[in-house]
């Protein structure tokens, strides 16, 4: 038997389900009926938990209690979104409906002797996530329920009596068990779109969630089957036996959502993997990366998503770094706009917006007043996890740093040069924030900024140009035999004039120095073209995070792709509790930290995520090379240069055949095979 809980108001639903689920599955002899749901109204004056709202001091220890037990990685904010709020009319009314259909499930089963369970399901739930047009609802839809049905059916029967609640769909949050039965254990899971209740099961729902304060439905369950970390929702001596399929059948219809359905409160309610909440965001994110004036003009007219697209810092400065109205900023190879911060601006309650307005007169066109958020503290390194810290190591010889691998190296006290932005003089400086937007200032000026600023992205002087002899560091023995020295001082007639992304590594940005205030820093990612680095810090303290992916495509926590990184501010904001957890962590791969002082100097090696925060205002030195004695990073530098630029890869090529030629004669290099 199949229950489908539907609101009286959504006839659209309905109609949906007739066309696609209910006459398919009562074709082969399939018992279909609707449940009515409750509506928000009729809940309002139901009593709900009022400990499920958590203080916030309270979410730091469902944090960790929540990653210490092996749940999925949760961003903070999708937690405090969820948890620091009360119980809503909708979700105690989506509660009631659940019970509804489970006293309708024992009503049905106490007039069949013969049914063992029964399925229920809301009314956005489809056996694929495929759009279909309205014509093609039956066709197109109803095969696949009754392939499902089948699926079910079989998996129901080979289970016998071993569990009191089948999810057929869920969201899984928690470790489990993996075991090759048709229906397993399920850990803590989330969302009741599709489950099987059994006989004994469906007893044991209504007895124990009887005279229970409302929560949320998706909190219940597995609060009832005693996997949720929050153990304060409820107490039950004797858990409720969920069980779930090897992978699921039925799923929900909130990427395709029927019309009258609110897609944006959908997003704001409910507890998912941090990819998909990312996903679900994107649909109300501006797609336009720069921002004209007619733009601005243009959103003004567009509702609240634009405008809120509009109210924060990173778009203004996108408004403040245009050349002029017709103009985009330039692109991050060139010199950047040349920026002033005056007292004014940096007394402003937004330095971007003060910024904006003197340059190009926008407080005609912009009458709201965009106001950043107060900066949040920096991460609370004392309670991280001794366990991930990268201890301090002797400098290790080039066999050792390659017989490692992807392991990055922390040595302590490795130069006496020291510097701060107060030293770096009156030059304009290139500064920008995650590469996307470029600009010069003063180190005064970006000082100045750097104390004022509550930017989640702010400014980081990040420059390889004419860089002052004295604060360039030479690199430990074990990173001396560079091969991209060697080759860019073999090839400046292919790189001088050349645009690609490997003609500025080879011959013009292989050596930075980087500079910011508190809180400043690089988001997540992967240094180009296979290279290694060293980074040697200069002055202040620097946060590190290290990130060594389980397999091919595994990103850090928090990223849907490699390229859409969130400032390293934001990130630590919204993951520091993961580095807190000594445990194991439901993540593809590795989380390790350090914390570097001044003298100190990291090695990075090929491939190796890693993203960085400033404790206090600092300046560093890092350089790229390719290690020449490390073949696996010699072979893979190469092809990514070939492949950016085939001209140089040729000549990449070239050179180390001519060195392999050279190490036949013995002058002392290791032999470094090349495929070609």
């Amino acid at each position: 038997m199949l229950l489908i809980i539907n609101l009286d108001a959504r006839q659209d639903r309905r109609a949906f389900m007739d066309r696609s689920c209910v006459a398919p599955l009562r074709a082969i002899k399939t018992d279909v009926a609707y449940v009515r749901a409750v509506a928000a109204s009729e809940a309002a004056s139901a009593q709900s938990l009022s400990s499920f709202e958590l203080d916030e001091s309270k979410l730091e220890a469902l944090l960790d209690a929540w990653h210490s037990s092996g749940c999925e990685a949760v961003a903070r904010s999708g937690l405090e979104r969820y948890y620091l709020r009360p119980v809503s009319n909708e979700e105690k009314a989506c509660t009631r409906s659940h019970r509804l259909a489970w006293q309708k499930a024992k009503e049905a089963m106490r007039e069949d002797a013969d049914l063992k369970w029964v399925l229920i399901v809301e009314d956005d739930c489809v056996p694929c996530l495929h759009p279909a047009a309205e014509s093609q609802w039956s066709a197109f839809y109803g095969p696949a329920w009754q392939v499902a049905w089948r699926h079910i059916a079989k998996a129901m029967e080979s289970c016998g009596e071993d569990f009191d609640f089948v999810y057929v769909g869920r969201h899984r949050l928690g470790p489990e068990d993996e075991s090759d039965a048709v229906v397993r254990p399920a850990g803590f899971s989330s969302c009741l779109h599709a489950y099987c209740v059994t006989r004994q099961g469906c007893d044991r729902l209504l007895e124990k969630s009887a005279n229970v304060l409302l929560v949320p439905a998706d909190d219940l369950v597995p609060a009832l089957c005693g996997t949720h970390p929050r153990k304060d929702l409820l107490s039950t001596k004797e858990p409720l036996r969920a069980g779930c399929l090897q992978r699921d059948v039925l799923f929900q219809l909130q990427s395709i959502a029927l019309p009258g359905d609110d897609v944006y409160s959908i997003s704001q309610s409910s507890i998912e993997p941090p990819e998909m909440r990312s996903m679900r965001q994107e649909l109300w994110r501006h797609p336009s990366l720069w921002l004209e004036r007619k733009d601005i003009l243009t959103l003004r007219c567009c509702g609240r998503e634009p405008l809120k697209s509009l109210n924060d810092a990173s778009a203004w400065r996108r408004v403040v770094l245009m050349a002029d109205d017709d103009e985009r900023p330039h692109n991050v190879f060139d010199g950047g706009r040349h920026v002033s911060f005056s007292e004014n601006d940096l007394s402003a309650v937004n330095v971007w917006e003060a910024l904006c307005r003197r340059n190009h007169g926008a407080s005609s066109l912009l009458p709201w007043n965009p106001r950043p958020r107060l900066q949040k503290p920096l991460p609370d390194v004392d309670r991280f996890s001794a366990e991930r810290c990268l201890k301090p190591a002797n400098p290790p010889s080039a066999s050792e740093l390659i017989a490692h691998g992807g392991s990055p190296f922390l040595l302590s006290n490795f130069s006496e040069t020291r510097a701060s932005l107060t030293d770096l003089g009156s030059r304009r400086w290139r500064c920008s924030t995650q590469g996307e937007l470029n600009c010069r200032c003063t180190a005064e000026d970006l000082q100045k900024y750097s104390n004022v600023t509550t930017d989640d992205d702010p400014l980081v002087l990040f420059d390889h140009e004419d860089l002052p002899e004295n604060l360039v560091i030479e690199p430990p023995s074990s990173m001396r035999d560079d091969l991209l020295e060697d080759f860019a001082s073999k090839t400046e007639e292919l790189w001088r004039d050349a645009e690609s992304g490997a003609a500025q590594l080879l011959g013009r940005e292989r050596k930075w120095i980087v500079g910011g205030g508190r809180g400043a820093g690089s988001q997540w990612h992967r240094d180009p073209f296979w290279t290694s680095a060293y980074h040697c810090l200069l002055s202040g303290r620097k946060l590190w995070c290290f990130f060594a992916p389980a397999g091919a495509g595994c990103l850090p926590p928090g990223l849907v792709d490699e390229h859409s990184a969130p400032a390293a501010d934001g990130w630590f904001r919204e993951w520091e509790h993961l580095l807190r957890c000594s445990a194991e962590l439901a993540v593809d791969g590795a989380l390790a930290w350090c914390v570097q002082s001044p003298g100190d100097c990291v090695l990075i090696p090929p491939g190796l995520w890693h993203c960085t925060l400033n404790l206090e205002e600092s300046v560093a030195f890092t350089r790229n090379i390719v290690n020449g004695r490390d073949a696996k990073a010699v072979r893979a530098s190469g092809l990514e240069i070939t492949r950016d630029d085939p001209a140089l890869g040729e000549a990449y090529a070239r050179l180390v055949r001519a060195r392999r030629s050279d190490d036949d004669s013995g002058n002392g290099h290791e032999p470094v095979p090349m495929e070609e």
